[in-house]
């Protein structure tokens, strides 16, 4: 069987058998440096349109930022919910215990799974 030399750490290995064609690096830390190696050419090569494109990528953020289109309002139906369940726990706080108290709202809080 054939020895293959890292190109990272120069050490003698045996490729696995569906890659003996072209694997090229020993293990999985050649494998990083060797992948870190090769992305740091190709934005060498390609700075100037690297550079574009992350210019027209943060404007397009910066615009929609603006624009707030980002989100939709709050929903009127859920507040006006809400706060009628707030108005039923006030109804009982007179007639509950605070551990009673406690659990109603824990209660709501947990069908209202927003919070």
């Amino acid at each position: 069987m054939a020895q293959h030399r890292c190109t990272e750490c120069r050490r003698r290995f045996e490729a696995t058998i569906t890659a003996r064609g072209h694997q090229r690096v020993c293990g999985k830390d050649c494998r990083g440096r060797r992948r870190g190696r090769l992305a740091a050419l190709r934005r060498r090569k390609a700075l100037a349109e690297h550079q574009e494109d992350e210019r027209e990528r943060q404007q397009k953020r910066r615009d929609a930022r603006i624009s707030d289109k980002c989100h939709e309002p709050a929903s009127a139906a859920k507040w006006w919910e809400l706060l009628s369940k707030v108005e039923q726990i006030v109804d009982k706080v007179g007639r509950l215990s605070r551990a009673g108290f406690r659990r109603e709202i824990l209660r709501i809080l947990r069908e209202n799974a927003t919070f």
